[in-house]
């Protein structure tokens, strides 16, 4: 009964936190770009359009012929919400914004590096990440939405 109880808790504490929230420490932050990766990395071998009602292009997924991905995902007026793109040679770029045009999160990721900055949707920056795989090296830095910095 304990543990149904504490399971029950954990559940209403994380459906409790706002979507925009703060990561709390870099192994979450990592587990949180290690998933959004593998959810492209998924899109397989076939390209594809979706349009939105009014015939405006809505995702869109190529293959190009030197072995690069694409997908791009777009709000209804038109300006992108996602965009994607793996090379062969394995360096990824994510973005993404949020609905007032502003920028929300840019990813890079290469053989060497992978470097994580967020942001606010009033354009102040909200986290910083990198890691090197070379040298194992990291740090994480988080701002509030007024550029505070807040420990994380």
């Amino acid at each position: 009964m304990t543990c149904k109880l504490v399971w029950l808790v954990l559940v209403l504490l994380a459906a409790a936190l706002p979507a925009g929230a703060q990561t709390r420490d870099v192994r979450e932050l990592e587990a949180q770009i290690e998933s959004t990766l593998r959810e492209f990395d998924r899109l397989g071998q076939k390209p594809f359009e979706t349009r939105w009602p009014g015939g405006a292009l809505h995702e869109a997924y190529k293959l190009e012929p030197d072995g690069t991905r694409s997908y791009s995902k777009f709000f209804p007026a038109g300006n992108f919400a996602v965009r994607y793109q793996k090379k062969s040679a394995g360096s990824r770029v994510y973005e993404k914004w949020h609905g007032n045009g502003q920028e929300a999160i840019i990813l890079l990721r290469d053989e060497r590096i992978t470097d994580y900055t967020a942001y606010w949707p009033n354009g102040v920056k909200k986290a910083k990440y990198q890691y090197n795989r070379h040298t194992k090296e990291r740090f994480y830095n988080a701002w509030s939405e007024k550029g505070e910095p807040v420990v994380p």
